[in-house]
This record gives C-alpha cells, structure tokens and sequence, in this order.
C-alpha cells in the first residue's frame, strides 16, 4: 500500500552529521548512529537556533550554511575575551569548550570533510584582511594561519579595489556561483574582514530519471498553486521516517554516501515544525529512520539567498560583540563586530545538488557602527514548502539548512 507523502516545510542542509553512521549504513534494518564531534555538534545546535530565529521574522524562502558561520564565528571568537567571549560561547555552543578545542576542533573538522567522499567535491576556504596600520595582535594572526590556514592579506578597506578583490576570493571559492558579497561604501570604514566559503557539489547516487520529471504543482506557504518541474523516483532502498510531526527522506550522494540530504515534510506547519526543532529532535529523527519501499517526488529548484545577520545574533544573546564595549584585545586595539553578511546559492536536479556558502564578518572600530510505522510502501511528492538537509555522515557537522516556501 503507497502512502502520500506530501512536503510540507523544506529544510535543506549540508552537513556532516555525526549522529548517523552511513559506513555501514543500517544495523538491523535502521540507521546506525554514534556521537559526533564537540564542534560540529555545536554547529549543528547553533543552525538551528539560527533558523528558528530566521524563520520568525522572514516570509520568503530561507538557506543558510550554518558551518560557514559558525566557522568564521570561530574565528573572531580567537580574539574575543571577558563578557564578549561569555556571550558568543553561549549563542554559538562553544560552553563547555576551551578556545584551543575550539580551534584545533575547527581545523580536524575542515580537514576531515574536504578529505571525505571521493565522489563528492566540498570546498571549505577561509580569507583574513587586514588593514595592516591597525594594531593586531601577531598571536591572533598566527592562530589564523595555523588552524583556518588564512594568513593575513593587507587591505586598504578605502580603497575601492580592495572590495573586487574580495569579491574575486568569494567567486574563484564558490565556482562562481557567488559573485559579491560586499560593495566598496559597505566596507570602507572596516579594520579587518574574515570570510568563510563552504562549496559542495555532489551526484546522487541513485540519479533521477530526467524522463519521469514533470510540472506538477507546488502550494506555498501562502496557498498559491504553482506549476513547478518535480522529479521522480521508486525505490525499494529508500532510506525514510515517518512520525506524528513529519515524514523523512535521506538521499545518498557519491558511492559511499557519506554525505546525504535530508528532506522533512512536514505533517501540519513547516514554520511550526521549525520552530520546535532542536538538535535532539533532529538527531531522533536520523536515528529513527531506516529501509522502506516507496516513491519519492520532490522538485527540481535553483535558489539564492543573502541575509545581514548582525541584528539577529545580537538577539539570540551576544550584544557585546557588536557594541562599544566590545572585548576583542586578543585579535586588536578597540574592535567591534561591524557587520555580518551571508549569501547562499543551491540547484538541485535529477543530477545531484551543487550549494555554496559565504559569510563576511567586518570588524569595525569602537564607537563606529556599520549598518515508526510498520513495513510498507510509500510516495512522497514534495509540493508544498519543505524543509531539507544536506549532511556529511562522519562528523556530525550542519553544512546548510534552510526552509523553502515557495519555488
């Protein structure tokens, strides 16, 4: 018997998860799991925050990279200290950890997932610019270069070539598929710019059939009916959940799959499914998943998405960072958190996924701001908002997520 599986909320990340153990994949017919790492599963809690918090404030579709800010968060948390250190442990999970298991965690992550599935290209750089008349610390420097490997570029932040510069960083990081994520006036009153770029592109191991795609329809988050190319797929080996909230579809990349998307639909709201996801639930839901036969259809989609996220983290908890009270003597002289952009592009087809990543943070100096059923059969058809995940399997880490209401 098929059972209709209707996406009502898309959430897309990509990510290493470390609760699930794909290298041998299923243990007596579900999922295996094992307890990732300290960093990614602090990621991980943190993107969801990050999402909620997105969520209840946006209308439109939302895709953030969650490791590229927490990564280049972790970066500006190098040189914080006193309150401003307090409270960006709280907001981006680090309690619990020191400074130097932050770091060195950061960097066996970063190797780890670009050293992952042959198959699968994944991408992780990280950029540091400095305008080298500000007094940096040498040690923040270092730090920088030993675990982001992002040694120092000089930078004349009034010069307008120094924002095509960095733009030409952000474009050869995300094969292009991110252009700019700043202007020249933006910056202009900047000391030091930290950026992170997250690129992934993979096939699916099980490809679609582009001769089984056809426009179907898709309802918003607002009850508009669009006509959109959805894909198609049966399978035997489907690894899926289901539960009284949603119902759950996780979808192989490369011949290992390692890296995997997660798609949630969602039984009631999205944004009310969102709202309640943390990363317990999250990790319930991997876990509780396992083989079934079934149908899948979900859409067929290019997107992009740009957010400021300086008001957002001052909400969630660390205010400090961003005012003149500011506590970054570790990195330099009387510096602030000026601004904190994020851009995300994602394709998915019948092919695989490409997605990327960009997070800028500007440093600013003080007193200057800068704005489990039973065995059965079933079809899933994602036409309505969802929500999706992309995730590496071996380390626990959130690459992206994000909720998509419409196509």
């Amino acid at each position: 018997m098929k059972k209709l599986l209707m996406l009502a909320g898309l959430l897309m990340v990509c990510a290493g998860l470390g609760w699930w153990k794909f290298h041998g994949l299923v243990s007596n017919g579900k999922l295996s799991s094992y307890q990732g790492g300290q960093i990614s599963g602090a990621h991980t809690a943190f993107g969801w925050n990050l999402l909620r918090q997105l969520a209840g404030k946006e209308q439109g579709n939302i895709f953030i990279s969650p490791a590229s800010i927490s990564l280049v968060m972790s970066m500006v948390y190098d040189g914080a200290e006193g309150e401003t250190l307090q409270e960006m442990a709280k907001v981006l999970q680090f309690s619990g950890m020191t400074s130097e298991q932050v770091m060195n965690q950061s960097r066996q992550l970063i190797t780890g997932l670009t050293n992952g599935e042959p198959d699968v290209t994944i991408k992780i750089a990280n950029s540091v610019w400095a305008d080298t008349r500000w007094p940096f610390q040498s040690q923040f420097m270092a730090d920088m270069r030993t675990y982001f490997s992002a040694p120092a570029r000089n930078a004349d932040f009034t010069n307008p070539a120094t924002a095509d510069q960095i733009n030409g960083w952000v474009g050869e990081n995300t094969a292009g598929k991110i252009s700019q994520i700043v202007n020249a006036d933006a910056i202009r009153d900047i000391k030091m710019a930290l950026i992170n770029a997250v690129y992934f592109k993979g096939d699916w191991s099980h490809p679609f059939n582009a001769s089984e795609t056809e426009v179907r329809n898709f309802t918003d988050n607002l009850g508009k009916k669009k006509m959109i190319p959805m894909m198609r797929m049966e399978r035997s080996d489907f690894i899926y959940g289901e539960d009284t909230l949603s119902q759950r579809i996780s979808l192989p990349y490369g011949k290992t799959g390692e890296f995997r998307m997660v798609v949630v639909l969602p039984k009631l709201s999205a944004d009310g499914l969102v709202g309640q996801l943390d990363s317990d639930s999250w990790s319930k839901w991997l876990t509780d998943m396992k083989r079934e036969d079934g149908t899948l259809i979900m859409p067929k989609y290019k997107l992009e998405y740009e957010v400021s996220l300086a008001d957002t983290l001052e909400k969630m908890g660390m205010p400090r960072a961003f005012s003149d009270l500011a506590e970054f003597n570790r990195m330099g002289r009387e510096l602030k958190i000026g601004m904190v952009l994020h851009k995300t592009f994602i394709e998915v087809d019948e092919k695989g996924t490409e997605a990327a990543g960009i997070t800028f943070v500007g440093m600013a100096p003080l007193a200057m701001g800068i704005n489990q059923p039973p065995p059965k059969k079933f079809n899933m058809e994602v036409n309505k908002p969802f929500l999706i995940a992309i995730i590496d399997t071996k380390s626990g880490e959130l690459l992206f997520t994000g909720l998509i209401r419409s196509i």
